[in-house]
């Protein structure tokens, strides 16, 4: 296993328009760093209540990191998920 598929990763999407209107879907994928990535495999030995604000983080952590692309978060993926995973789900 190579060591970014340790890593959460995040699929976005853009939706686009082409000149004839039809829709066109730009997919990409994400590999959370490591901090947030640790975070999230953590969420099983923290309180429940605390979750909320782990997703918070990641999701500001997206929004931030790709501000103004025009991509947005569609899918989480956890890194066991990634040998079953199939990006058409």
């Amino acid at each position: 296993m190579n060591e970014k598929s340790y890593y959460w990763q995040v699929d976005l999407e853009r939706w686009l328009l082409d000149s004839e209107g039809n829709k066109i879907i730009s997919k990409i994928k994400y590999s959370l760093p490591p901090d947030y990535s640790n975070m999230l495999d953590s969420l099983g030995m923290i309180e429940e209540v605390y979750h909320d604000s782990v997703y918070s983080d990641v999701s500001s952590h997206i929004s931030e990191r790709f501000a103004g692309s025009g991509f947005l978060p569609n899918k989480l993926v956890s890194p066991q998920a990634l040998e079953n995973y199939d990006e058409n789900e």
